[in-house]
């Protein structure tokens, strides 16, 4: 649980959310977009979705969140099973939860579940994630990767097989400098979630 510790020392400092907060045991890599399409598929997710995975699954291999801005990007891996289950959300309300929760209920040994937990941008505050760290605190399970917090949108995809994250390479290149800042302010990204 070290990143789960660190994260609860690090959100009481002054300051914490005004910049992007990184912290992983190994730097994601990239993976090309039509990569990702061609590599047995992908199951893309919206703000609200969510999917559980597993490696025997015909025809998927990833789950992916391209523009990830103010919302946030959850994966759980059972290390044993080789499935996963990931969501985007914006507020980690009780439906979401009980998604999250059904799928704990099926693991034999919480221990070997590692989390992954992306997105948001800065000065945005930081109580959605209470509930999103209390809720894997319960659960026991290892936070392998928090990246919260900066001027970038995230574009990532998590592989069924190993549980590894990826930067995805949307448009089958390095990105250029400055080229992935976020133009959009909060009030334009909740305006573009009206029906």
């Amino acid at each position: 649980m070290g990143l789960l510790e660190d994260f609860g020392r690090d959100s009481a400092s002054v300051g914490f959310g005004s910049l992007r907060y990184l912290r992983s045991f190994k730097p994601r890599p990239n993976i090309s977009k039509i990569k990702l399409n061609d590599d047995s598929g992908t199951a893309y997710l919206k703000i609200g979705d969510s999917v559980e995975l597993k490696e025997s699954a015909v025809g998927i291999s990833y789950t992916a969140a391209l523009g990830l801005t103010y919302d946030i990007f959850m994966s759980i891996y059972d290390v044993n099973r080789h499935s996963l289950i990931a969501g985007r959300f914006i507020d980690f309300d009780i439906g979401v939860r009980k998604k999250f929760e059904s799928f704990i209920a099926s693991v034999k040994m919480p221990r070997n579940l590692e989390v992954r937990i992306i997105g948001m941008q800065d000065s945005e505050g930081h109580s959605e994630l209470v509930g999103v760290f209390g809720f894997v605190k319960r659960i026991g399970a290892a936070v392998v990767e928090i990246d919260i917090f900066g001027k970038e949108t995230r574009n990532v995809a998590v592989d069924v097989h190993r549980g590894a994250s990826f930067n995805v390479l949307v448009f089958d290149r390095l990105y250029k400098q400055g080229e992935l800042e976020n133009m959009m302010t909060k009030e334009q990204f909740e305006r573009s979630l009206l029906p």
